[in-house]
């Protein structure tokens, strides 16, 4: 219910946004492929909407109407419909909420269109009229398939079906969105192999989400499926290793990150490479562990290029924070010696500097801050002698051109 009162309350702030951009655009607008003045009349009506729809507060049906009447075919009118259509939905008059919506005023004189039909889709379904529901949804996708709205409308087309006796469809509709490592999808996809008798398509959608969508909350349900389906929660391939740890790690899950990227190391050792190595050591020192951090961020070769300059950024701050000056000093001059034009250089030392003068160490925050400084200034001079040099270049061959002229 929660989650269905905060779309509702999107809906209304939508319908406010597009209140101000037609008050605030000049008085035209296109309709239907026409071009015709906005009346004055019209802008404060639909600033009237606004004004009557802000915070989410619903008005009276009658009021909304008159403005609809008033101003019929038209942005204000099309708005209009779309709070009446709150206002039943809200009242629990489904129905009466869907024929609202079947109204072309919205689609032609509105940019929510896709929201109006998602809208009707969610009333009909509601209404428990679930093949007109699945018709709707799916003229969504077909419509506006680059809607926000497009994705969660196939899902609800094949929750439906799940819900209708009709399983076997779901992975075909689903096919798209379950190349895409969707695991809403996928779990739908499971789920209908399992009704249909297919438990070695379905264990094969389970493991799909375990492995490289493990930060979804979908995880879960296929993390207890494996077993049931008589399977292991461990890798078959370095493939799947590595996906779910590059997976947790996109995710922020660090915890589990790190067991994952262990994991995928032992069992898979050309897994362990410099970005491998990078984001294990990041992973760990999020969680805390400094001394598996460490080893991994050191792991990343000099020859990784911008990856070693990140590790050595984060090495930098950690041995910074452990009060280990003679190491952050180590890995800031290894940073300033061989990535003098890195993002990261600069970066390091500034924060290793502030590190050092939060803890009142007065020497190190001068020779870091200092150096940041004249790194600064270096890396000034070498930006303007290029921007020079590539000027005098551009001179030189338009002179050239003019002379072959």
């Amino acid at each position: 219910m929660a989650r269905r009162l905060g779309k509702h309350r999107l809906l209304l702030i939508l319908i406010g946004l597009a209140v101000i951009i037609g008050a605030s655009l000049p008085p035209f607008m296109t309709a239907s492929c026409l071009t015709r003045q906005q009346t004055s009349a019209e802008i404060r009506a639909l600033e009237n909407l606004r004004v009557m729809t802000r915070g989410g507060v619903l008005p009276s049906e009658n009021v909304v109407a008159r403005i609809e009447w008033e101003f019929p075919r038209t942005k204000a009118a099309g708005l209009a419909r779309m709070v009446r259509a709150r206002i039943k939905l809200n009242a629990k008059d489904f129905a009466g909420a869907a024929a609202l919506l079947d109204a072309s005023v919205i689609l032609d004189h509105t940019s929510l269109g896709d929201y109006a039909l998602f809208m009707r889709a969610n009333a009909l379904e509601q209404a428990a009229k679930l093949p007109e529901s699945r018709i709707v949804y799916e003229q969504l996708v077909n419509d506006y398939p680059s809607s926000m709205r497009a994705r969660e409308s196939t899902l609800r087309d094949a929750d439906i079906l799940m819900r209708t006796g009709a399983a076997s469809a779901v992975p075909l509709l689903l096919k798209d969105l379950a190349a895409k490592d969707d695991a809403a999808a996928l779990l739908l996809v499971a789920r209908a192999h399992e009704q249909n008798g297919k438990s070695t398509r379905a264990l094969a959608a389970y493991r799909r989400i375990y492995f490289y969508a493990p930060a979804a909350e979908e995880s879960a349900e296929a993390a207890t499926a494996l077993p049931r389906l008589g399977s292991a929660a461990w890798p078959a391939t370095a493939a799947e290793a590595i996906a779910r740890a590059d997976k947790l790690y996109d995710g922020k899950s660090y915890a589990e990150a790190v067991r994952a990227y262990a994991d995928a190391f032992a069992r898979f050792p050309t897994t362990a490479n410099a970005q491998t190595q990078l984001r294990h050591g990041i992973a760990a020192l999020g969680v805390r562990k400094v001394v598996d951090g460490v080893s991994a961020l050191n792991s990343v070769p000099p020859s990784a290029g911008e990856t070693r300059a990140e590790a050595l950024y984060y090495l930098a701050q950690t041995y910074a924070r452990a009060r280990q000056w003679d190491q952050a000093r180590a890995s800031v001059e290894e940073l300033r010696r061989a990535f003098p034009n890195s993002p990261f250089t600069q970066r390091a030392l500034v924060n290793v500097g502030q590190i050092a003068q939060d803890a009142n160490d007065l020497t190190n925050a001068s020779y870091f801050l200092r150096a940041a400084v004249n790194s600064f200034r270096v890396r000034r001079r070498l930006l303007r002698r290029n921007s020079t040099l590539r000027g005098s270049r551009t001179k030189q061959r338009t002179i050239k051109n003019h002379h072959v002229c």
